[in-house]
């Protein structure tokens, strides 16, 4: 199967699938669509994953782990695609990440859990003025 024969298949039972922004995605993302799905590197699977979910037209969406796989000069470019350019008006995205670091800038809110615990929940903004650290700092207090 190709990157576009599997864009077409999950159209199939996701009539929400925006094709046109699939197609945008896969630019953006330097995915060709007639490559072969078992020649794509670890990476470039990644990079499918998403944007099979980010061309559906959900409210709400959740991310499990977006960043694995991907190359980390990559990350920063992929995250503000999430939430900048290809996130539909209106649209909640909940990330599950362990890169904090890369994931920081675009947060709004976040949930530290610990052993299935929250442990610190709050406004982003309003959680890096009041203790005077990042979210990165804060998760590795937290998570020990």
């Amino acid at each position: 199967m190709t990157v576009d024969g599997l864009l077409k298949f999950v159209k199939s039972f996701h009539p929400d699938l925006d094709l046109e922004k699939a197609a945008a995605l896969k630019s953006f993302m330097n995915l060709k669509g007639e490559t072969k799905i078992g020649a794509l590197s670890k990476g470039q699977q990644a990079r499918l994953k998403l944007i099979v979910g980010l061309a559906r037209q959900a409210d709400f969406m959740l991310l499990d782990e977006p960043l694995a796989g991907i190359d980390p000069p990559s990350r920063a470019k992929i995250l503000h695609a999430l939430v900048g350019e290809f996130r539909q008006e209106g649209q909640t995205v909940v990330i599950s990440t362990h890169e904090v670091k890369e994931a920081e800038p675009i947060f709004d809110h976040v949930v530290f859990l610990h052993q299935g615990r929250v442990v610190l929940e709050g406004d982003a903004e309003t959680l890096r003025a009041e203790t005077g650290r990042s979210m990165e700092e804060l998760f590795g207090e937290v998570s020990v």
